[in-house]
């Protein structure tokens, strides 16, 4: 089983070569970041998406667990991508219609797949289609996440 800290590192690199993503951040890649549990510091997720600046992607490891690949038993890791658009002019708003679209079809810089079928890391298939929702805190905020999952490869 790979470590997930590992495939966190892989997702947001590959996040921040597209192009186009990292200037729906104001140009700065560094607003595409890593989510990394460290008690009693940074034991709040909920704390860390509402600190993080807008615009900005916080990518999260959620869960793994075990998947099948043939008969052969794998591991299955589970990601959250945290959206925070910045403010449009545009009207009707685009900013998280166009943040998804970027995260399944942005072609990162070096590749010549869009990210829906890129090799995130190299031990894991590409994402499997990923799902975007709007989710509402107890506060009654509204936040988008992007909820993506990658198989480790193993033998089939």
């Amino acid at each position: 089983m790979l470590n997930p800290g590992e495939i966190v590192e892989a997702l947001i690199a590959k996040l921040r070569a597209i192009p186009e993503l990292v200037a729906e951040m104001g140009g700065d890649a560094t607003r595409i970041s890593a989510y990394h549990d460290h008690y009693p510091k940074r034991a709040s997720l909920l704390s860390a998406v509402y600190e993080a600046p807008h615009p900005s992607i916080l990518v999260a490891w959620q869960r793994t667990s075990p998947g099948l690949l043939g008969r052969n038993e794998v591991w299955k890791h589970d990601f959250v991508l945290y959206l925070r658009a910045g403010e449009t002019p545009e009207s009707p708003p685009t900013a998280y219609y166009r943040l998804f679209w970027l995260i399944v079809n942005g072609v990162p810089a070096g590749e010549s797949v869009r990210l829906l079928n890129a090799q995130i890391h190299a031990s894991c298939y590409p994402m499997e289609a990923p799902t975007c929702a709007r989710i509402t805190d107890e506060q009654g905020v509204d936040h988008f996440v992007v909820n993506l999952s990658l198989k480790e490869i193993g033998d089939a």
